[in-house]
C-alpha cells in the first residue's frame, strides 16, 4: 500500500504557519480574512446605500 501524503516537520514559527492548529490559525490568514471580510462588507454597505440613492430618485 502507498503512502498518499507524508508529513514534513515545519519550523516553529506559530505567527506564520499557525503552528499545531494549522496555516488557518496563523497571523498572516486571519489578518487578510479580516481585510476581506471588511471590504465584502463596505462593497455591499456602498451597494446598498447607492441602489437606495438610486430609486429615491426615480420616484
Amino acid at each position: 500500500m502507498a503512502i498518499i501524503f507524508h508529513s514534513v516537520p515545519m519550523p516553529a514559527k506559530p505567527l506564520i504557519n499557525g503552528g499545531e492548529f494549522g496555516i488557518e490559525g496563523s497571523l498572516i490568514s486571519v489578518l487578510l480574512d479580516g481585510l476581506l471580510l471588511l471590504l465584502v462588507s463596505l462593497y455591499f454597505l456602498y451597494k446598498t446605500k447607492y441602489k437606495n440613492k438610486r430609486h429615491l430618485t426615480d420616484i
